[in-house]
Formats: C-alpha cells, structure tokens, sequence
C-alpha cells in the first residue's frame, strides 16, 4: 500500500538500498576491489519484469548523479518516446567498470518525433546490454 506522498521517500530508500549492496558486491574472494559504475534507466515500472536479465543490447542510461528527474524531465532531456502518458519510474542500472562495454557519455539529441522532445541530457549506450541483476526498482519518478 502506497502512502500519498511518499514517492520522494521511496526513491530515496531506493537509492541508498542499490549502492549500499553494490559496495557490499564490490569485494571479490580474493579481497580485490572491483570498482563499479552507476546509471539510471527511466522508463515504466510496468517494464520491470524485462529487466530481470539486465538491459537488452543496445539499451541506453544516463547519470546516476544527483537527484532523479521527473518523467516530464526525463521525456525531454532524454527525448524518450511517448507512450501511454510520461516515464513513472527509474531503474538504477550498476555495472562493473571496464568488464561491461559502454559507450558514451554523448549529449541526447533533439527528437521532433518524440514531443518535440529538446534532449540535451547525456546517455551512455550498452551495446551489448548488462547482466543480469544488474538493474535495480522500478523506483518511483518525484513528482
């Protein structure tokens, strides 16, 4: 049951829960650190159950650095395809670094298609997508 309001709430617990078991991953049996790299995917909590064995091939993210976006920024700065109504969730996306091929950052360009989405976010491209487990929520979009 979902308290009015408390989306803000949820997505924070949501965040510090993904980074707190991915530093907790970050040790190998051998005691070497393997250093990990974080993303956010935006999309539909409805998509959750695709992102059981990772994101696909040539899936995108963006930053995971600061607040998340809310689905009209994510719409627009990410110039994401409109669907049945704005972006309503956030994925984090942790992967470790050197070990999963990543292209980017590059700037989202403008999509006239899209709303006429302006982009001007940034993304990274998973040209063969992320492992499983690597993605994390759906967590909910602040309003």
């Amino acid at each position: 049951m979902r308290v009015p309001g408390s989306e803000g709430i949820l997505a924070a617990i949501g965040e510090i829960a993904t980074k707190a078991s991915a530093w907790l991953s970050v040790l190998s049996l051998s005691g070497d650190t393997v250093q990990q790299d974080y993303y956010r995917h935006y999309g539909y909590a409805a998509d959750a159950p695709n992102f059981a064995k990772g994101l696909l091939p040539g899936s995108f993210a963006t930053t995971a650095n600061g607040p998340p976006l809310t689905g009209l920024q994510a719409q627009q700065q990410l110039a994401l395809p409109a669907r049945s109504g704005l972006p309503n969730a956030y994925y984090n996306v942790t992967v470790p670094r050197g070990l999963v091929p990543v292209e980017g950052p590059t700037p989202v360009e403008p999509e006239p298609d899209y709303n006429n989405a302006p982009g001007g976010g940034i993304q990274y491209r998973f040209p063969e997508g992320t492992p499983p487990g690597s993605v994390t929520g759906p967590y909910p979009l602040p309003p």
